[in-house]
């Protein structure tokens, strides 16, 4: 399941059952409270963990009878712990097929990256902090009818390689750039580690 469904489904979640102590008045304003609450959340959500399988498990590990799961919840867990922990749940299952295809490839270093999410500034470094990979995004929303530009143009020949039509592309995009924090990784590792276990153990006994 994609970053931006589960996200909006806790957004959404929050605007028809949050707390009369706040007021949001319309979809922007809640989406940069959130955000900013996100922001504000240090790596690893104060220990909140987050399964993501709402709708099921997909790749690397398919699996149709898990279901989503907050762990390590506290009367100090906050908004910005939640939804934080949605993040990097997506985060930690993207790093999972990385690891996967790396033992049939070679390592990854540079990942780049498109749809509603990546425009969230904060979910790109989280994002290279958890995959240790350097992350780029361009300032262009239509990134598949730049793809559909450059695939037509290239049969057209007029362009030699898609690589030529990616780099004209380019040259009028702005370039974002997120490098991965050691230390932040070195946490999601960690993570990661105790999400498999807590995984097995649903799994050995049939918890979902």
């Amino acid at each position: 399941m994609s970053a931006g469904i589960l996200y909006n489904w806790f957004v959404k979640f929050l605007s028809r059952n949050g707390s009369s102590a706040t007021t949001y008045k319309n979809a922007t304003d809640i989406y940069t409270h959130i955000n900013t609450s996100v922001e504000n959340t240090p790596t690893g959500s104060h220990g909140v963990l987050f399964l993501p399988w709402i709708a099921g498990r997909g790749a690397p590990f398919w699996n149709s009878n898990t279901s989503g799961s907050f762990l390590n919840l506290s009367f100090n867990s906050t908004t910005g712990d939640f939804a934080r922990a949605i993040l990097e749940g997506i985060a930690l299952e993207i790093k999972e097929n990385k690891m996967l295809m790396e033992t049939l490839t070679e390592h990854v270093s540079t990942i780049s990256v498109a749809g509603g999410m990546s425009e969230f500034s904060a979910y790109n470094q989280m994002l290279s902090d958890c995959l240790g990979a350097e992350i780029v995004y361009f300032d262009e929303p239509e990134s598949t009818a730049v793809g559909a530009w450059i695939v037509a143009t290239k049969t057209m020949k007029t362009i030699s390689s898609h690589n030529e039509g990616f780099d004209i592309i380019n040259a009028y995009r702005k370039k974002h750039i997120y490098t991965p924090d050691k230390n932040n990784f070195t946490v999601y590792e960690q993570i990661l580690e105790k999400r498999k276990k807590v995984y097995s153990v649903f799994c050995e006994n049939e918890l979902w």
